[in-house]
């Protein structure tokens, strides 16, 4: 059932696709500017959670090799 309605779909795709047709990309996103501050932060959150996996990780090594 779902290959038919599959099929079904990409056939009337198929069937309004224009090969001369305007399929430009339209867009009402803001443009995102990367300011120092912002990558400041993101790369301190990064490094932050790269610590905490860090720590659980070297405990859970240093558990297991005690035994």
């Amino acid at each position: 059932m779902a290959s038919c309605a599959n099929s079904v779909k990409y056939s009337m795709v198929y069937n309004e696709f224009k090969l001369d047709g305007d399929y430009s990309i339209n867009t009402f996103d803001p443009p995102f500017y990367l300011t120092p501050q912002y990558w400041k932060a993101k790369v301190e959150g990064y490094m932050s959670q790269d610590n905490a996996v860090y720590i659980a990780t070297r405990s859970k090594v240093i558990g297991t090799n005690k035994r």
